[in-house]
């Protein structure tokens, strides 16, 4: 699980070793667990994004987490 900063950076040295995302996932952090938050999740492989070149979906995530600041939510960067 990653802080908003620390997903950002990670998607950042994705990209400068043309690392393609394929997705966040999203959670909250609870006293209990951690809990998924599927609705704030993002599959950069599903077909509406196929077609989207590389660069794009770089910034499509890091626009994704930085939307995402102020929620408390944690992320998963798939690669």
């Amino acid at each position: 699980m990653l802080y908003h900063q620390d997903a950002l950076r990670m998607i950042q040295r994705c990209q400068e070793l043309t690392v393609p995302v394929l997705g966040i996932d999203a959670f909250r952090l609870r006293s209990d667990g951690i809990q998924p938050v599927s609705e704030q999740s993002i599959d950069f492989t599903s077909s509406s994004n196929l077609t989207m070149p590389r660069a794009e979906i770089w910034t499509a995530a890091r626009d994704f987490v930085q939307q995402r600041l102020q929620s408390g939510l944690v992320f998963e960067v798939v690669i």
